[in-house]
């Protein structure tokens, strides 16, 4: 019924409109099981959310799910603006901290309006990319991103509160000569 990404997720689901004394394929096709599917999909990010109100049950929550969780801003775009809600990343002014992607841009309200952020195979891989040097210059934070799956979730962030095409012109101005063009890739995979 549910999805691979939500493969985590665990239990039985009771229904008196659906028999058992039918084949599976008309079973695949009923309308009934699309609903209960629709249903299953859309209370996970529900359920998440609850467990998200608290800190501590919700990071060992998340240590587990992140990649699911990404996984589905990808796949799912009618649930994308819930799930990235859950999402946690490990800003540059805090190591240990995970924050939410809106707890970021609350945090940057005073400074510019751009949502910086650096793909690496870890935190201190990321952090110490010279690529952000202006960053730090000018006093800027920025979002690591440490799972493979984050590239293909920073693209599909088209319809959040942040705004990644200023990244493009700044990372024009750093790599300078370096680079023709930089561009955001609004084609979804």
């Amino acid at each position: 019924l549910l999805p691979d990404r939500l493969n985590m997720a665990k239990g039985v689901v009771v229904s008196e409109k659906l028999t058992l004394d039918i084949s599976r394929e008309t079973l695949q096709q009923s309308k009934i099981l699309r609903v209960i599917k629709t249903n299953l999909v859309m209370k996970c990010p529900e359920m998440s959310a609850e467990i998200a109100e608290k800190k501590d049950d919700y990071t060992n929550l998340y240590e587990q799910l992140c990649k699911c969780l990404k996984l589905g801003v990808h796949d799912d775009s009618t649930n994308r603006t819930t799930i990235a809600e859950l999402s946690r990343w490990h800003p540059s002014k805090s190591s240990d901290e995970q924050i939410s992607l809106e707890g970021y841009i609350d945090r940057t309200k005073e400074g510019p309006n751009d949502t910086c952020y650096i793909t690496g195979e870890g935190i201190a891989a990321g952090s110490s990319s010279p690529f952000l040097e202006t960053l730090r210059k000018k006093g800027l934070g920025f979002m690591n991103t440490v799972d493979p799956v984050d590239e293909y979730y920073v693209q599909q962030l088209k319809e959040t509160k942040a705004e990644f095409e200023p990244l493009t012109k700044l990372m024009k101005e750093v790599l300078g000569d370096k680079v023709e063009k930089a561009i955001v890739n609004n084609q979804s995979h």
